[in-house]
């Protein structure tokens, strides 16, 4: 019998089986290393993301389909994505200078695939009738890890979910938490991974979701030891790495739902010394996605604050520094700088499987954000000078304060004639009378409230289930109805003393 949480993930995986990454921008001048993608990935991540960039970069085609070729003959038991793999090679290479298909490893690799998915089946099997629960978890782990190298993604995310009902303490549960959303991930099921995301975080026993607080990160080494004094410190450790998995796993559910600003927070808390997972995502691309998603939402102290300051990010800013030089002339308001270089990376990012989709959107913003901060010290700005720090024209510029303006991010206005962009000056006396109007309507309710609450307390006043028709409520009722009748009086006349302060 499979239990309700089994059968939801069931259908889902079902419904969503054949999802992929959104489609991305095609991209011709991309100077991207693959052999430092090989390098960086192990498992199906890499399979995933040459295949990415063959389908988005006609110039790298030819070169990352055959890597791929090469990755699937020597580590997978995929036969379908060979053939496919192998297909796209033939109609992309020049006349006659593609391989053959190696028809021999197909059939035997098809032959093996079968005969070890029957032994697994059959030692499953055994292992439920001895009524082991290990044995039974270890099974469902071992035919789920063989069907992930067969590339059915559907059938593996069955079997992990399976080992549920077999595990015997947290850290199993941990373990097959972090097995579905690592499958989950490849196959872009991103509310299921979010689901199992916050399983995890309670198997754990640290919240890694809340909000960073000014002294450190969600899932830092002090919270997780507070969280297990008593565990072995290789066990912290253990947990602290599964943790940090989740939290990478947590910023990339974020980044496909376009939640910029909580991304960047989940991937800045990952722990550099405790990230190790080349599986799903290397230190670079923790470096650029938080990099990115924050210089879109942050302000300037938090940037300072989150970004600057934190000793374990900037580890994480060595492995890619080209984004570090970004992040660093963004901060010192060296726009032009700033810009500069994300036009450079912008191919490569364009080229990233779970960033692609998303780079126009945190460009965009990210300019933005730069133009408002550009104009926010002074009391008028040279469009001209403007135009040439942001690499457009006038006119250009022009529309984009314009939609700035209207969206409220810049209260200024534009003087077309002088080339001007004027700032809005505030009438501060009027802002300072409503703001002294106000405080007295505050005072206002706040002490009628008090004084009611007075003679309520007085009265010996209190609201209860009690049956209405009993003496007790009836007396109870009478004296409030005094009290209430004086702690109106009361009120009234605060009230008029407060009109009359207004006034």
């Amino acid at each position: 019998m499979v239990e309700p949480m089994v059968v939801d993930i069931l259908n889902d995986v079902e419904q969503n089986e054949n999802v992929q990454p959104a489609a991305g921008a095609i991209v011709q001048n991309a100077n991207l290393d693959l052999d430092l993608i090989v390098s960086s990935y192990t498992g199906y991540a890499r399979y995933q993301r040459l295949i990415y960039i063959a389908d988005h970069c006609p110039p790298l085609r030819v070169q990352a389909l055959t890597m791929t070729l090469n990755y699937l003959k020597s580590e997978t038991l995929d036969v379908q994505a060979y053939v496919e793999c192998h297909r796209k090679l033939v109609a992309s290479a020049p006349a006659g200078q593609a391989p053959a298909q190696d028809t021999q490893w197909v059939e035997a690799t098809r032959k093996l695939a079968q005969l070890s998915l029957e032994k697994l089946d059959v030692e499953l099997r055994s292992s439920k009738q001895s009524a082991i629960k290990e044995s039974i978890r270890r099974g469902q782990d071992e035919l789920a890890f063989h069907f992930l190298r067969m590339g059915d993604l559907s059938s593996a995310l069955k079997n992990y979910s399976r080992t549920r009902e077999y595990c015997t303490n947290h850290l199993q549960e941990l373990d097959m938490c972090l097995n579905v959303i690592r499958i989950s991930v490849y196959s872009c099921n991103w509310q299921h991974a979010k689901s199992h995301i916050t399983k995890a975080e309670a198997c754990s026993g640290v919240e890694v979701g809340r909000s960073l607080g000014a002294g450190g990160y969600p899932g830092d080494a002090s919270a997780l030891t507070s969280a297990a004094p008593s565990a072995k410190p290789k066990e912290r450790e253990g947990v602290q790495r599964k943790l940090a998995f989740v939290q990478a796993a947590s910023g990339l559910v974020e980044l496909a739902d376009s939640r910029y600003r909580t991304a960047a927070r989940q991937f800045l808390a990952v722990q550099f010394d405790f990230f190790n997972c080349p599986e799903l995502l290397s230190p670079a691309n923790i470096a650029t996605y938080a990099s990115l998603c924050a210089l879109a939402t942050f302000d300037r102290q938090d940037m300072r604050r989150l970004v600057m300051s934190s000793a374990n990010f900037r580890q994480f800013l060595e492995a890619e520094p080209a984004v570090r030089d970004v992040v660093t002339s963004f901060h010192q308001a060296n726009y032009a700088a700033c810009l500069a270089g994300m036009e450079r990376l912008k191919p490569t990012l364009l080229l990233d499987l779970y960033l692609g989709s998303h780079v126009e959107s945190l460009f965009s913003e990210i300019r933005k954000r730069a133009l408002t901060q550009y104009f926010s010290p002074y009391v008028s700005a040279d469009l001209d000078k403007m135009a040439s720090t942001f690499g457009t024209s006038v006119p250009a510029l022009e529309d984009e304060l314009m939609r700035l303006i209207l969206d409220k991010r810049i209260a200024a206005r534009i003087d077309s004639n002088k080339r001007l962009l004027i700032a809005k000056q505030a009438d501060l006396r009027s802002a300072v009378f409503e703001s002294a109007l106000q405080a007295c309507r505050d005072w206002k309710r706040r002490n009628s409230a008090a004084i009611l609450h007075l003679a309520v307390s007085k009265a010996n006043l209190c609201v209860t289930e009690s049956n209405p028709a009993s003496g007790a409520a009836s007396a109870a009722a009478s004296a409030g109805g005094a009290a209430s009748a004086g702690a109106g009086a009361a009120a009234t006349a605060a009230a008029g003393a407060c009109d009359d302060a207004m006034q």
